[in-house]
């Protein structure tokens, strides 16, 4: 198969080529940080023990970790969207970005009175802020 020649690049041409590839990379960057912000609610916990309804034994997250996996309703829900205003691409990283709200997963991100912080959106981003731009090419 001969490569393919190009016989006039005109700059809406270069402009398109370069705006499919900046949605690719940016899709990739917010699959990849959904997927670091799942595994990190998979990962071995240090709150609590207690006993579950049927039985089996629960250990919850402690302050300052991610929410330990329990039902699956939050890590299910953590998704990304790819918006546009203008000209720009913007990255939407959280959970449930169509408007249902799952009430609890704010407030396990900032904490209340009465809890201290679960952060899993913020501190995923943060710890993989290096490969995240290394994805997107920056």
């Amino acid at each position: 198969m001969s490569p393919t020649v190009w016989k006039s690049w005109t700059p809406d041409l270069v402009i398109n080529m370069a705006k499919r590839n900046a949605e690719g990379l940016l899709e990739d960057a917010c699959q990849y940080l959904v997927n670091k912000i799942k595994a990190s609610m998979l990962e071995n916990k240090n709150g609590i023990i207690y006993t579950l309804s049927n039985g089996l034994e629960h250990q919850a997250s402690a302050p300052f970790e991610s929410p330990a996996y329990r039902f699956g309703v939050l890590y299910d829900n953590v998704e990304y969207k790819i918006l546009r205003e203008g000209d720009k691409l913007i990255g939407a990283v959280g959970v449930n970005l169509d408007g249902e709200g799952i009430g609890y997963a704010y407030y396990l991100e900032v904490g209340t009175r009465n809890m201290a912080i679960r952060p899993y959106l913020r501190r995923t981003l943060f710890e993989n802020e290096t490969q995240l731009k290394k994805i997107l090419g920056i």
